[in-house]
């Protein structure tokens, strides 16, 4: 039950393009999945996409439409993107990092800070879920 107090996160993916095997693109004429299709001909990707990725996107792209404020994520940077995959493949199906882009087609507004380190840590100690070491 939606209550009206409470805010909640309204997005409505209306398109995305990625080869990720947890659901890929498909091409529409031959239904093959696009990490599939790029495979078979490497050279649609186009040379500098290939000297920098290889024979792959390793991005995802979304286009949404958000009616309300977006949740924030925190992902691995690619070299421990790279390790968790490795290492614990079964929560981290590929060795990509996930940098993030929003260009906004309408106004939109955005997060533009963070606490400081020393904010977090602090606020970490308070909530005593952690056990940490003193520097």
């Amino acid at each position: 039950m939606i209550k009206e107090h409470k805010a909640y996160v309204i997005i409505k993916v209306l398109c995305f393009c990625r080869s990720h095997p947890n659901g890929p693109s498909k091409i529409k004429d031959s239904g093959d999945s696009l990490f599939d299709f790029i495979q078979k001909d490497p050279l649609v990707l186009g040379e500098k996409v290939r000297a920098r990725f290889g024979d792959d996107i390793p991005f995802l792209f979304k286009v949404l439409s958000v009616e309300k404020a977006l949740s924030i994520q925190a992902h691995p940077n690619k070299s421990q993107a790279e390790i968790l995959h490795s290492t614990r493949g079964d929560l981290y199906k590929d060795p990509n990092h996930k940098p993030e882009m929003a260009i906004a087609l309408t106004p939109f507004e955005m997060l533009c800070g963070f606490r400081s380190m020393d904010q977090i840590v602090e606020f970490l100690h308070g909530m005593r879920l952690f056990a940490f070491k003193d520097k």
